[in-house]
């Protein structure tokens, strides 16, 4: 499910390549038609008419009824209606369906159809992730660290991370270097944290690269500066759909410099993709490069805009690996 799994994320503000870090937690309505085929890339593994979903749902499929809870969570086929995904979701979890499990976690987490209330929320994660749901096991490690629904306990946050990474998953590798860089539970290791960060990096993370970036560009722990290759760091992250990373593509070509020369009809298309995938600090500089264009570079910059809103959107799936081994590849 493409819904925020609240990993820990540290947002790099590039201005000149001297970085800020500070912290941040991560559909179009289609025809409704009975008959429309609802096919695999929205519900994994089969292709189903709307009203045979419906009916299985009704006749207590669990897998049907989690996948209609995600129909109407997004706005597929139906209307987006939060109150029916719960009702679906929890329909499915309480038969113990691991996925509605993890979902339910989450409209607990976000009042998605239900007020919030981190106690359900850590509740049902922890079913999810006694199943082995990745997702529920990050966003317990999560919740152990911010102390929402659970006491801040930084070891069994790390426990849960632990966990997730021996699966191979990208945020979890992610969140642990996070928790070495700032001595989370841990003694403070820039260089164990550049470490996680790599590994993460060699699978494709999207969000470790933009991290890895800023070390690269200070220098930091044991890694010699290199802007070039903090530069081409955000590059791959950015064309992942990574928008903090975006913003920071923005900011280099709004500053200009050796490794990015000035550009800012490039510098406009970034920002407007980074707000249009979720960093409302990108307005501010939306606001701050239009001042710099005259009307037809304006024009310019909107048309380039909307390609790059289509081509570098935030995977819908919230994949931290996307597109990492085809055109995004790194290095």
């Amino acid at each position: 499910m493409g819904v925020n799994t609240t990993p820990i994320k540290s947002n790099v503000i590039i201005i000149g390549l001297c970085i800020i870090v500070f912290y941040y937690y991560g559909s179009a309505s289609r025809p409704k038609n009975d008959d429309v085929i609802v096919g695999s890339e929205v519900i994994s593994g089969r292709e189903i008419t709307l009203k045979e979903l419906m009916g299985n749902a009704k006749n207590g499929d669990a897998k049907s009824q989690n996948d209609l809870g995600l129909l109407y969570e997004r706005g597929w086929h139906v209307d987006k209606d939060y109150t029916k995904s719960f009702y679906w979701y929890a329909k499915s979890a309480e038969q113990g369906f691991k996925m509605a499990q993890y979902n339910l976690g989450i409209a607990y987490t976000y009042g998605k159809g239900v007020d919030v209330n981190f106690d359900k929320a850590v509740e049902w994660y922890k079913k999810a992730a006694k199943q082995g749901v990745i997702k529920a096991q990050i966003n317990l490690g999560n919740l152990y660290i911010s102390g929402h629904g659970v006491p801040v306990d930084y070891k069994e946050a790390m426990r849960y991370f632990m966990v997730a990474a021996d699966q191979k998953d990208t945020l979890a590798i992610y969140n642990i270097a996070k928790m070495h860089s700032d001595g989370l539970g841990v003694k403070k290791d820039i260089s164990e944290a550049v470490s996680w960060y790599q590994r993460a990096v060699d699978l494709g993370s999207m969000s470790a690269k933009n991290s890895l970036a800023l070390l690269y560009a200070q220098g930091a722990g044991n890694l010699p500066q290199d802007r070039a290759k903090a530069v081409s760091l955000i590059r791959s992250s950015a064309c992942q759909g990574y928008p903090v990373a975006q913003n920071n593509l923005g900011l280099l070509y709004a500053e200009g410099g050796k490794e990015v020369p000035k550009n800012t009809i490039q510098a406009y298309a970034w920002f407007s993709v980074s707000l249009f995938n979720g960093v409302e600090g990108a307005k501010k500089s939306i606001d701050s490069i239009t001042g710099q264009l005259t009307s037809q570079e304006l024009s310019e910059a909107n048309k380039l805009a909307s390609k790059y809103k289509i081509k570098y959107a935030f995977p819908i799936n919230e994949d931290d690996a996307y597109k990492s081994k085809t055109e995004c590849r790194y290095p």
